[in-house]
């Protein structure tokens, strides 16, 4: 009995002599495969894209996942392709896999990018069109606190100011008061 597994790999290698044929249908599903995986690296490529534009004004950070986005985007094509390759043809490359893979992502960045990057544009306006519902309360909460704090901080600044005032006449009241017992006074009124 031969599992369903077995079946399947049976039929993908069956079709294929020992020969270094490949069965057309084989590299059909293959080139077919590729040209969506192209299509996937356009649409992985556009995601990092729309981010690098949201984050356009940190100049360290645009770079960072610029180049994330586009090292993500070559490692998947590649895994991709030679995935793809090894499960349909045996581990050979084929040139068809290139052009699959180029046609599936020109036709992508062509057609379905502007698409893609209006929903992505759609999506970043509702969060933060929601976000700024969330937020308002807490920022007009903010913006008193603010201003209490502002009123408290002048209140206690003109008390401070009073005190400085009190302190430094009780001062000099006090060295008027000890030049006065050691007879300054006495002796200007004895004059």
């Amino acid at each position: 009995m031969r599992t369903m597994r077995q079946i399947k790999n049976a039929d993908c290698w069956e079709s294929c002599s020992d020969s270094m044929e490949i069965s057309p249908v084989l590299q059909s599903k293959l080139l077919l495969y590729t040209f969506f995986l192209g299509g996937s690296v356009g649409l992985i490529s556009d995601i990092f894209r729309f981010t690098c534009t949201v984050l356009k004004d940190k100049r360290h950070s645009y770079s960072i996942v610029r180049f994330a986005g586009d090292l993500l985007a070559i490692v998947y094509a590649a895994l991709g392709t030679v995935l793809l390759s090894y499960y349909f043809n045996k581990g050979e490359f084929r040139a068809f896999c290139l052009l699959g893979l180029f046609a599936g992502f020109f036709l992508y960045r062509h057609t379905l990018s502007y698409a893609v990057t209006a929903v992505l544009k759609w999506i970043l306006s509702v969060f933060l069109h929601i976000f700024r519902i969330f937020i308002s309360p807490f920022v007009k909460i903010f913006k008193k606190l603010v201003i209490i704090i502002a009123k408290f901080k002048y209140y206690i600044q003109k008390a401070l100011e009073k005190i400085k005032v009190l302190v430094y006449n009780i001062y000099v009241n006090n060295i008027i008061i000890s030049r006065a017992r050691k007879g300054f006074l006495m002796y200007r009124s004895n004059k």
